[in-house]
């Protein structure tokens, strides 16, 4: 009864009056005189409390509507083009009447097997199930069916009617295993509560909409994706995550993707994963989710305003030794402002979250009527770090970690097309030696995933971050730590190719030299124009007449003169 199952309907049976058990007499217990007497404490099945439908609804029927219902199959039989209208969403269990349950379901049977949905052949096919005789009067009942006739172009909103009463007696089912399962005790609560909100999530997002996309919507939509590149590749257009290169390579972040991440303590996948989510929040005013569990939500913060006003952390830190300037604590202020008027930018400090928990959290955010949530609509979820996860902590060997990577990033996967939303995660980095001759590491390749390089096969694009070698005289010197490269080791339909950045460590930033150099080539092309050939002037008392006049309330262009 615990288990919150969504695709278990309940029947429309009456309940019947239930008797509650008497609680036990408290039984007295024989003391001497000199001591107060006491009371045994009395034995209770938490079940006798407990009602199996709640009183307060007893003999009540469940949300329905049989004439929705009729109207639905009437338009079926009657249209052959009504039902592929709406196996998009119906289905037979979403009928209350077994009966009508019944026929829908062979009217499917008769459409997806090639054959027509009419009353001669959804009755054959009852008769050779053995369900006709389920039906009052058989025939007679679809007779009945096709004599209470709406009108056949509102089917989608009878159906639709008949959906919402299903969902509605799913949330009363839901709730009523929440109340008893809560009732009867529970050793996790936080897991209890993940439950329950998962359960009634999918319900709130299994809505319906009231219309379907004609032809030129879905073409005008599909083409209005598509952009040039410079290679003659299209590439779906997504949301950009701040630095060009990334944007230009990869398009932006799309709906169901998983992107990962990976590098090494100190290479920078923190401060990427948090300037995306910045930009994303900030810049676009799209909702961001972030899970942060490498920090608190404070330090998260600090960094956050450090980034935005391009102070070093040193200020928060030793703020005796580097006090800040006048400009800097303006700037400062003005990126705390920013921040605070961001309540579409939700933060989650919980240490070694589980995935079922930051599930159950992006279940509470995602609103399937495209309502605007906290000013802005769920657009991004932020993963930092996935080797900080509960299934990772919990793994208590070597052994046991590169399953726990496995199934995490797999259950990560399916949640990001579950709700289509991009996902951002950052992971640690297996490390790579370096080469004993030239002192230089390899170019990263796919499966430098720690602890489960298979992992990578439940993600979409995966990013590498290294420092790229220090050459000091010719000869390789180390790492140059003020530089990261970005190596792209899986995607597809992408070009992949070498970013550098410029890592600011003191500011958490990490700035696209690649971007920069993109743009200034772009306004050097544009300094280097040649003007507009001036306008010649007229020589003649005619050909001065032929003029065109400036109009009176602009200002005369160049070549103009009197």
């Amino acid at each position: 009864m615990g288990d919150f199952d969504l695709d278990e309907d309940p029947k429309p049976v009456q309940a019947p009056a239930v008797k509650r058990a008497p609680a036990p007499e408290p039984q007295r217990v024989r003391v001497s005189a000199d001591v107060e007497p006491e009371y045994a404490e009395p034995q209770i099945d938490p079940a006798a409390l407990i009602d199996p439908e709640p009183s307060a609804v007893t003999g009540l029927v469940p949300p329905h509507d049989l004439l929705a219902e009729t109207a639905t199959l009437s338009a079926i039989v009657l249209d052959p083009a009504a039902l592929p209208m709406l196996l998009d969403f119906l289905k037979g269990e979403h009928f209350f009447s077994e009966a009508n349950r019944i026929v829908f379901e062979a009217c499917v049977w008769c459409y997806e097997n090639g054959g027509t949905v009419d009353v001669v052949a959804v009755g054959d096919r009852l008769r050779r199930t053995d369900r006709l005789r389920m039906l009052e009067n058989g025939m007679g009942y679809l007779a009945r069916i096709l004599n209470d006739s709406p009108a056949v172009v509102n089917v989608r909103k009878h159906a639709a009617i008949v959906y919402e009463h299903w969902r509605t007696r799913k949330i009363i089912e839901n709730a009523r295993h929440v109340l008893v399962s809560g009732y009867l005790g529970v050793e996790d609560v936080q897991a209890y509560a993940d439950k329950a909100t998962m359960a009634m999530g999918e319900i709130a997002r299994r809505s319906v909409g009231a219309r379907g996309m004609t032809n030129v919507e879905a073409l005008k939509a599909i083409l209005g994706k598509l952009e040039p590149r410079a290679d003659g590749l299209p590439t779906k257009r997504g949301i950009p995550t701040g630095y060009r290169s990334i944007d230009m390579m990869t398009g932006g972040l799309h709906a169901c993707e998983t992107w990962y991440v990976i590098a090494q303590t100190g290479r920078g996948k923190t401060t990427m994963t948090q300037g995306v989510a910045l930009h994303v929040a900030l810049v676009l005013g799209i909702g961001v989710q972030v899970f942060c569990t490498e920090t608190d939500k404070e330090t998260w913060f600090q960094n956050a305003v450090c980034a935005l006003a391009q102070v070093p952390n040193t200020i928060f830190q030793n703020p005796d030794e580097r006090p800040p300037t006048e400009l800097e604590v303006s700037r400062m202020v003005t990126a705390a402002g920013r921040l605070g008027d961001a309540t579409w930018l939700h933060v989650d400090e919980t240490r070694e979250p589980s995935v079922d928990y930051m599930n159950a959290v992006v279940s509470a955010r995602v609103n399937p009527t495209g309502q605007r949530v906290d000013g802005a609509p769920l657009g991004l979820v932020v993963l930092d770090h996935l080797h900080h996860t509960k299934e990772f902590v919990e793994a208590r060997d070597d052994k046991a970690k590169p399953k726990a990577v496995f199934d995490a990033t797999r259950k990560l996967s399916e949640a990001a097309k579950r709700f289509k939303l991009p996902y951002l995660i950052a992971a640690q980095s297996r490390n790579v030696e370096t080469d004993r001759k030239t002192k230089v590491k390899p170019k990263p390749q796919s499966g430098m995933l720690s602890f489960s390089s298979q992992a990578e096969n439940h993600a979409d694009k995966v990013f590498v971050l290294q420092h790229p070698p220090l050459y000091i005289g010719g000869r390789c010197r180390g790492e140059d730590i003020t530089r990261v490269t970005l190596y792209p080791t899986k995607g597809r339909r992408m070009v992949r190719r070498e970013v550098e950045f410029q890592l600011l460590g003191a500011e958490g930033r990490l700035v696209d030299l690649d971007g920069e150099a993109m743009v200034a080539e772009s306004r050097r092309q544009l300094d280097l124009r040649p003007e507009p050939a001036p306008r010649p002037v007229a020589t003649t008392a005619a050909a001065a007449a032929a003029e065109p006049e400036p109009p009176d309330d602009e200002d005369p262009p160049a070549w103009y003169e009197t």
